[in-house]
């Protein structure tokens, strides 16, 4: 069984540390992945929807290896990182409100 409140605050952390500081925007996403993202790559913590989402996320900013531990995203673009961290975002949004029904 997922456990969505898990998923939740990791994912809430993530949007907080994206928020938190001045740093370049990817600076803060590397450091949200790597610190709260992965957590949900260990073990399923999603509902299928939300899960589906979130290895969509990762295949597409993760850095390709065959390192099961690897947390480094791609290199992106200004606009690329916009991107993920919207998606980031939404996943965020969208899993607490899940969460809370």
């Amino acid at each position: 069984m997922p456990d969505i409140g898990y998923a939740a605050s990791q994912l809430r952390a993530a949007v907080q540390l994206l928020a938190a500081t001045t740093e370049p925007l990817e600076v803060r996403l590397q450091n949200a992945w790597s610190e709260h993202v992965q957590t949900l790559w260990e073990d399923r913590y999603l509902p299928d929807g939300l899960n589906e989402r979130f290895q969509i996320l990762w295949d597409r900013y993760g850095e390709r290896s065959d390192d099961r531990r690897n947390t480094a995203l791609r290199k992106m673009n200004e606009r690329e990182l916009t991107e993920a961290a919207s998606e980031l975002v939404a996943l965020a949004f969208d899993t607490a409100k899940a969460a809370s029904v």
